[in-house]
Protein backbone atom coordinates (compact mmCIF):
# COMPACT_ATOMS: atom_id res chain seq x y z
CA UNK A 1 0.00 0.00 0.00
CA UNK A 2 1.35 3.70 -1.12
CA UNK A 3 2.37 5.20 2.15
CA UNK A 4 -0.48 7.96 1.43
CA UNK A 5 -3.43 5.84 0.99
CA UNK A 6 -6.58 7.16 2.26
CA UNK A 7 -7.06 6.51 5.69
CA UNK A 8 -10.35 5.12 5.53
CA UNK A 9 -8.66 2.29 3.41
CA UNK A 10 -6.44 1.48 5.95
CA UNK A 11 -9.25 1.16 8.15
CA UNK A 12 -11.54 -0.73 6.15
CA UNK A 13 -8.73 -3.41 5.32
CA UNK A 14 -7.77 -3.31 9.29
CA UNK A 15 -11.22 -3.78 9.74
CA UNK A 16 -11.85 -6.85 7.82
CA UNK A 17 -8.66 -8.77 8.58
CA UNK A 18 -9.06 -8.38 11.95
CA UNK A 19 -12.39 -9.43 11.92
CA UNK A 20 -10.82 -12.72 9.55
CA UNK A 21 -8.02 -13.13 12.10
CA UNK A 22 -10.39 -13.26 14.82
CA UNK A 23 -12.45 -15.52 13.70
CA UNK A 24 -9.28 -18.02 12.78
CA UNK A 25 -8.62 -17.54 16.31
CA UNK A 26 -11.93 -18.62 17.63
CA UNK A 27 -11.62 -21.47 15.16
CA UNK A 28 -8.19 -22.46 16.72
CA UNK A 29 -9.51 -22.23 19.96
CA UNK A 30 -12.29 -24.32 19.74
CA UNK A 31 -9.96 -26.72 18.40
CA UNK A 32 -7.22 -26.66 20.74
CA UNK A 33 -9.89 -26.75 23.72
CA UNK A 34 -10.90 -30.11 22.88
CA UNK A 35 -7.49 -31.16 21.68
CA UNK A 36 -5.58 -30.22 25.00
CA UNK A 37 -8.70 -30.50 27.39
CA UNK A 38 -7.67 -27.62 29.12
CA UNK A 39 -10.31 -25.47 29.18
CA UNK A 40 -8.92 -22.38 28.74
CA UNK A 41 -11.68 -20.14 27.32
CA UNK A 42 -10.93 -16.62 26.20
CA UNK A 43 -14.51 -15.82 25.49
CA UNK A 44 -15.23 -16.33 29.52
CA UNK A 45 -12.09 -14.71 30.24
CA UNK A 46 -13.34 -11.45 28.14
CA UNK A 47 -17.17 -11.36 29.32
CA UNK A 48 -16.81 -13.74 33.23
CA UNK A 49 -15.88 -10.55 34.50
CA UNK A 50 -19.45 -9.54 34.70
CA UNK A 51 -21.44 -12.25 33.08
CA UNK A 52 -21.86 -15.11 35.49
CA UNK A 53 -23.55 -17.70 33.22
CA UNK A 54 -21.30 -19.74 30.47
CA UNK A 55 -23.17 -19.85 27.97
CA UNK A 56 -24.01 -16.29 28.11
CA UNK A 57 -20.26 -15.17 28.85
CA UNK A 58 -19.46 -17.30 26.02
CA UNK A 59 -21.78 -15.29 23.74
CA UNK A 60 -20.66 -11.82 25.16
CA UNK A 61 -17.04 -12.88 24.73
CA UNK A 62 -17.30 -14.05 21.61
CA UNK A 63 -18.79 -10.28 20.29
CA UNK A 64 -16.02 -8.92 22.45
CA UNK A 65 -13.50 -10.67 21.06
CA UNK A 66 -14.34 -9.79 17.46
CA UNK A 67 -14.60 -6.07 18.36
CA UNK A 68 -11.27 -6.56 20.08
CA UNK A 69 -9.99 -8.02 16.64
CA UNK A 70 -11.65 -5.60 14.36
CA UNK A 71 -9.63 -2.39 16.16
CA UNK A 72 -6.00 -4.77 16.38
CA UNK A 73 -6.99 -4.92 12.88
CA UNK A 74 -6.77 -1.64 12.35
CA UNK A 75 -4.12 -1.00 14.57
CA UNK A 76 -2.09 -3.44 12.55
CA UNK A 77 -2.89 -1.93 9.16
CA UNK A 78 -2.40 1.58 10.03
CA UNK A 79 0.56 1.27 12.75
CA UNK A 80 2.48 -1.51 12.39
CA UNK A 81 2.62 -3.69 9.14
CA UNK A 82 4.53 -1.34 6.64
CA UNK A 83 7.58 -1.29 9.84
CA UNK A 84 7.88 -4.97 9.75
CA UNK A 85 9.57 -7.05 6.89
CA UNK A 86 8.65 -10.43 5.44
CA UNK A 87 4.96 -12.05 3.69
CA UNK A 88 1.89 -10.57 5.19
CA UNK A 89 1.14 -13.45 7.07
CA UNK A 90 4.61 -13.79 8.87
CA UNK A 91 4.48 -9.85 9.59
CA UNK A 92 0.95 -10.77 10.96
CA UNK A 93 2.27 -13.72 13.22
CA UNK A 94 5.07 -11.52 14.39
CA UNK A 95 2.31 -8.61 15.54
CA UNK A 96 0.00 -11.10 17.37
CA UNK A 97 2.62 -13.14 18.72
CA UNK A 98 4.09 -9.66 20.34
CA UNK A 99 0.39 -8.59 21.43
CA UNK A 100 0.24 -11.95 22.77
CA UNK A 101 3.74 -11.79 24.72
CA UNK A 102 2.73 -8.38 26.47
CA UNK A 103 -0.65 -9.13 27.13
CA UNK A 104 0.10 -12.82 28.65
CA UNK A 105 2.08 -10.89 31.56
CA UNK A 106 -1.49 -9.89 32.71
CA UNK A 107 -2.56 -12.99 33.70
CA UNK A 108 -0.21 -12.81 36.60
CA UNK A 109 -3.51 -10.89 38.06
CA UNK A 110 -6.03 -13.78 37.13
CA UNK A 111 -6.31 -14.25 41.17
CA UNK A 112 -8.81 -11.07 40.64
CA UNK A 113 -11.05 -12.43 38.02
CA UNK A 114 -14.19 -13.40 39.37
CA UNK A 115 -14.91 -16.60 36.79
CA UNK A 116 -11.46 -18.11 38.02
CA UNK A 117 -11.88 -17.02 41.87
CA UNK A 118 -14.87 -19.34 42.07
CA UNK A 119 -13.97 -21.87 39.45
CA UNK A 120 -15.59 -21.12 36.11
CA UNK A 121 -12.69 -20.75 34.51
CA UNK A 122 -8.96 -22.12 34.91
CA UNK A 123 -5.79 -20.56 35.60
CA UNK A 124 -4.09 -19.26 32.69
CA UNK A 125 -0.73 -19.32 34.27
CA UNK A 126 0.28 -22.72 32.92
CA UNK A 127 2.00 -23.92 30.16
CA UNK A 128 -1.04 -25.83 28.66
CA UNK A 129 -2.92 -22.08 28.79
CA UNK A 130 0.64 -20.33 27.75
CA UNK A 131 0.59 -22.90 24.51
CA UNK A 132 -2.89 -22.46 23.63
CA UNK A 133 -2.56 -18.28 23.63
CA UNK A 134 0.58 -19.18 21.42
CA UNK A 135 -1.52 -21.52 18.67
CA UNK A 136 -4.65 -18.69 18.59
CA UNK A 137 -2.58 -16.17 18.14
CA UNK A 138 -0.58 -17.50 15.23
CA UNK A 139 -3.81 -18.28 14.05
CA UNK A 140 -4.83 -14.85 14.55
CA UNK A 141 -1.77 -13.28 13.16
CA UNK A 142 -1.37 -15.58 9.90
CA UNK A 143 -4.80 -14.50 9.08
CA UNK A 144 -4.43 -11.05 9.59
CA UNK A 145 -1.13 -10.22 7.64
CA UNK A 146 -2.63 -13.10 4.62
CA UNK A 147 -5.97 -11.28 4.30
CA UNK A 148 -4.67 -7.54 4.63
CA UNK A 149 -2.10 -8.28 2.11
CA UNK A 150 -4.54 -9.92 -0.24
CA UNK A 151 -6.92 -6.44 0.70
CA UNK A 152 -4.25 -3.72 -0.27
CA UNK A 153 -3.74 -5.77 -3.66
CA UNK A 154 -6.96 -5.43 -4.16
Amino acid sequence: MAPFSSPRKRFTIGALSGLAGGFAYLLEMNADLRAFRYDADDRILLAGVVVKDPAAAKAAGTIIHLANSVAVGMIYETFVQERLRGPGWMRGVAFASSENLGLYALMKLERFHPAIKNGRLVSYWTKTAFLQGVLRHIAFGAVLGWSANRLRRS
